[in-house]
């Protein structure tokens, strides 16, 4: 039986705001994003949006059909959106954990957002140190079991590891697109966890007044 990713979504249990927002990341891959994701989720009541969640999923269900594996992106791209309309007609506030590091692809997060009377905060995940970015990646344990009973949305750990190739690989397809400027706020993540948790609080300290008032 295939995952019904919609009905199983606890929107309930995320945070209704007066103002409600949708958080874009953008970073490098290990450079923290689900991190960075599941943190705010914590202490806002965000959702967490993830396409990790779904492509992983599928990955494991086609493994051994390379033609169903071609179509994973048409089909996350299709169960994203309609879990993001589901999130913005329930007025539910989100963050979606994925690298949005082009115009066009935040600039469709904006259109959507406007016509729901959303805001839309941009945030960059700064992870300048390959080698590092790659020992977080090649670190990562898959864990179709784990579910973060503290974070709303996609808690499943269903982040996959992969090689120095691969991720040299991805970082080509995925150049950084956008100037720093562009961004609402810069997490750096070039260091340890306790300076990267120390950056994220400094972070929702200034969210804050976006997530003040709640329904």
């Amino acid at each position: 039986m295939v995952k019904n990713f919609i009905k199983e979504m606890n929107i309930k249990c995320a945070t209704k705001y007066k103002n409600p927002a949708i958080i874009t990341l953008s970073g490098l891959p290990g450079s923290g994003k689900t991190t960075v994701a599941k943190e705010l989720s914590k202490r806002f009541g965000l959702f967490v949006l993830s396409n990790d969640y779904i492509r992983n999923y599928y990955f494991v269900k086609f493994e051994d059909d390379q033609e169903k594996q071609l179509k994973i992106p048409r089909i996350v791209a299709r169960i994203n959106k309609e879990r993001l309309i589901k999130l913005l007609i329930n007025r539910r506030s989100l963050i979606i954990d994925a690298n949005l590091n082009t115009l066009e692809s935040i600039s469709k997060i904006e259109k959507i957002a406007s016509l729901f009377k959303y805001s839309v905060i941009k945030i960059k995940i700064d992870s300048k140190n390959d080698e590092e970015n790659i020992r977080r990646i090649e670190n990562r344990i898959m864990n179709y079991n784990y579910k973060d009973a503290n974070v709303i949305g996609d808690n499943v750990n269903y982040s996959t590891s992969y090689d120095q190739d691969m991720y040299y690989q991805i970082k080509k397809g995925k150049p950084e697109m956008l100037e720093p400027t562009y961004f609402d706020f810069i997490i750096e993540n070039n260091s340890d966890l306790e300076k990267l948790n120390n950056n994220i609080e400094n972070v929702s300290f200034h969210l804050k007044r976006y997530f003040k008032g709640k329904k």
